[in-house]
Order: C-alpha cells, then structure tokens, then sequence
C-alpha cells in the first residue's frame, strides 16, 4: 500500500463517527484524567495551601472573604471602602467556596481544579461540532495534558475561571458558525461580558471580537440589526452602569486602569537600569504613598490618588 493511500486510510478511520456511547464513554474517562492529573500535581501545594498564593492572590481572597461574611463588595470584611481594583466574577466563585467550606485556601483550590479540569467540556463539544468525534477527543486530550492550564488550576487565581469562560466562548462561537442562530450570538455575548466581571482583558472581546464575528456570521440584514441590538442591550444594561460607576469614584472605566503604571513602570526602569522589577515596583508604591501622606486631605479619594498616578508615573 502506498503512503498516499495509507494516509486516506487513517485518514478515513480517524474521521469516522463514533458511536454516541463509546464517545462519553472515552470523555468521561478523559474528564477524570484531567481532574486526577491537576490534583496529582497539586498536592505538594496542597499540603501547604499557603504556596497556592501568588501576589495579585489577596486582592481576590479578601474582598471574597468580605461577601461571604455579608458585607457586601469591600475591600475587607468589616470595611465599608468598596472594592473597585478587582472586578466581582473572581472573588465571588471563591466567596461560594468561603461559604460552604471555610475560609481556607484548600477547598478554594480544590474548587478550582474542578474547574479547570472542566474546561475539556466546552472545547470537547465545540470540537466535535466542527471536526468529528475523535478530533474532538483529541482536542480535549490536548487541553487535560496543557501544562499551564494544569499549573494554574489550583492557584487563587482569576486567571482559571476566565480560562474556562473563554472555552465557553469558543463553544458559542462553533455553534453560531454552524447553525447561524442568534441564540448562541446573544449566549457568547453573555459569555463575553462574564469575562469581564473576572478581568478586563475580555473587554477587547466584546467591543471588537464580537462585532467582527456578527459581520462574519449574520445572514442577511435583520439577523446583522439583531445581533448589534443585542450586544448594545447588553452592554448598556450589564456594563455601562459598571463603567459610570467606577468613573464617578476612580476617574476612569476600570477602577485598576492607573495601577498598570507600577507595572510597566517597574519593568521599564529594570530593563534601563538592570535592577529588579520588584525593587522598581516597591519604590514607585512607596513614591506614591509618601506623596497621598504628605497630604492626606488632597489624596482623600481613590479619583485623586488615580489621578496623581497617571500625572507622576506616566513619564
């Protein structure tokens, strides 16, 4: 048999159907390996939950720890500052957890290899719809042996549960591509939005990723007006008021937009002058601390305090 031949054969083999049983069958047994892998992995972290934490880690554990003990989005329970660097999605799946098992770090950690390991779900199925069976199994195989979405799972991290909300999102996007129904435009838009509850990264999404796959996807004119007026509904009902909000007491969209100068600003200054990134940051923080003590009634205001950042960091 020639190698032409042989490669149709395989070919052919590797395309054809499964039978409906045997494929849940093989995802169930896929979904397992995903989850005991993440765990396996897991557990020198897991005997010291502490080391599941990384710097951002406590911005999402406090204000979590504040919802589940009743007192509303705060920056910490018993504070009555509202939370506005870290947006709600992330802190209130760990206030879920806080809830039902404790304040510890080992069952929000458990928690989220559970989710991660679910991710194998939404690209399994979107797969499936798009190639056939086996390439989708095999997608998922690819996504249960990914080592960083392996490393992440367990951390008291946003970055797992945006992880999986995006899945959903290329779910939605197969489906939509495949049956040209608005039902799943209106559920990816959702989706979208949920991911910037969890961080704002997913905002490019939803103002350019979202129009650019109606376009690419509407049938004709009424399905193109359909699709704008449910993304504008949406938008305005789920994020203008969020966005009005934090312009009113941070001076900007995003109540972390002026913190990314620490950032940038401490790796810039390590590349100039070979130091540190962390030795840059901490001296900006403390730059910027000196300056809201010396005075105290001017900086009152997070708006303010945003405000001296973007004058004296952005240079």
């Amino acid at each position: 048999m020639s190698f032409k031949r042989k490669l149709q054969f395989y070919k052919f083999r590797f395309l054809r159907p499964m039978k409906n049983g045997r494929f849940w069958r093989h995802f169930a047994f896929l979904f397992c390996v995903a989850v005991l892998l993440r765990l396996l992995l897991a557990l020198p972290a897991l005997a010291e939950p502490a080391t599941l934490l990384r710097p951002d880690s406590m911005g999402y554990w406090s204000p979590a720890t504040a919802l589940a003990a009743g007192d509303g989005y705060v920056t910490a329970p018993g504070s009555n500052i509202p939370e506005l660097i870290r947006p709600c999605g992330y802190p209130w799946f760990l206030a879920l957890t806080i809830k039902l098992f404790g304040s510890s770090f080992l069952p929000a950690a458990l928690a989220g290899i559970l989710l991660g390991a679910s991710g194998v779900l939404p690209i399994t199925l979107a797969l499936r719809k798009f190639t056939g069976d086996r390439p989708a199994l095999l997608g998922g195989w690819l996504y249960a042996l990914n080592m960083t979405a392996i490393a992440v799972s367990p951390l008291i991290l946003a970055d797992n549960l945006l992880g999986i909300i995006a899945a959903w999102q290329l779910f939605m996007t197969i489906y939509l591509i495949r049956e040209r129904q608005m039902v799943y435009f209106a559920g990816l838009t959702l989706l979208a939005i949920a991911g910037c509850f969890v961080k704002p990264v997913n905002l490019p999404v939803v103002l350019v990723g979202l129009p650019v796959i109606l376009l690419a996807t509407a049938h004709g004119w009424k399905s193109l007006v359909a699709g704008m007026v449910t993304l504008i509904f949406f938008v305005s009902l789920l994020l203008v008021p969020i966005w009005y909000e934090n312009y009113k007491l941070c001076g900007g969209f995003d109540g972390n937009t002026a913190n990314i100068y620490f950032h940038n600003g401490s790796a810039i200054s390590a590349h100039a002058t070979g130091e540190s990134s962390e030795v840059w940051k901490k001296r900006l923080l403390a730059r910027a601390d000196a300056a809201f003590r010396k005075n105290p009634a001017k900086y009152q205001s997070l708006k303010a305090q945003n405000e001296w950042k973007k004058l004296n960091l952005s240079s």
